[in-house]
């Protein structure tokens, strides 16, 4: 029991380190053109799952972030990435603003390897480290990540609706003691109405073992339903949830997720 109990802290502990999804699609965005996505996530939990995969209770756990994701269209074959967050996260009482910090931040690229006339598949790469002026982080918050991945993605319709469906496979590197993990990424949208986009989406990391990792990456599954809307070609709002529904030294964990897209 101890060192269940032991785990469970430790998931909370990793779960603060994990920043909430953004979307992005196998798609490349057109030479010159970009978007930005900032999206606000808040986060709760009061059971976690122990190394054997069962949920147990743990004190109240809350989170709070902002994530930063923009593309911009280098070529119409290749799209450059940036990705940043700030988070603060607490046990037992509100997070506070003063307890704030930076996470990964990093880019890289997105290349569309082959374009069929529904389909398309993409390859990229995006590195993250941690910011080095985050005084306050602590070692295991520190390091970084790269994200190798394989992207296909297909658009087709539902009746009168437009839809897509889009997978990614990925290996992560950890960097300075982070464990590697395999990443299977999976989105289905479809448009009831044109400026409407529902999203159903599953994000899923196996965390693998290393040794001298400060502590265990967790292995999780989440569901994330939301919906886009277009206030114009240029702005779009994001509204949804977040839940995640298995996993091995992770938190069961629900959150609420809003995003404000740019386009430009």
């Amino acid at each position: 029991m101890v060192c269940k109990g032991v785990s469970l802290v430790l998931a909370m502990l990793v779960a603060a380190m994990l920043p909430a999804k953004a979307v992005a699609g196998a798609w490349t965005l057109p030479e010159g053109f970009g978007q930005v996505i900032v999206s606000g996530y808040w986060g709760e939990a009061m059971e976690a799952y122990g190394s054997d995969g069962e949920a147990e209770a743990i004190p109240l756990f809350q989170k709070a972030e902002i994530n930063l994701y923009a593309e911009y269209g280098v070529t119409d074959r290749l799209t450059a990435i940036l990705r940043s967050e700030a988070k603060t996260y607490a046990s037992e009482e509100a997070p506070s603003l003063d307890a704030a910090r930076f996470g990964l931040t990093g880019g890289g690229a997105r290349l569309l390897v082959w374009e069929g006339e529904s389909v398309v598949l993409s390859a990229e790469i995006v590195g993250r480290v941690a910011t080095p002026f985050d005084r306050r982080a602590r070692a295991e918050e520190r390091g970084g990540e790269v994200d190798l991945r394989l992207m296909a993605g297909q658009n087709f319709q539902i009746g009168s609706w437009s839809a897509y469906a889009d997978i990614q496979g990925a290996y992560r590197i950890g960097i300075e003691g982070r464990a590697d993990a395999f990443v299977m990424d999976l989105s289905l949208g479809v448009r009831p109405q044109p400026r409407l986009l529902l999203l159903a989406q599953s994000f899923n990391a196996l965390a693998l073992s290393r040794e001298g990792a400060p502590v265990a990456e967790p292995t999780e599954h989440k569901l994330q339903l939301s919906a886009v809307y277009d206030i114009s070609p240029r702005l779009s709002l994001q509204a949804g949830g977040v839940a995640t529904v298995a996993g091995r030294d992770a938190l069961r964990e629900t959150a609420l997720l809003t995003a404000v897209w740019l386009r430009f």
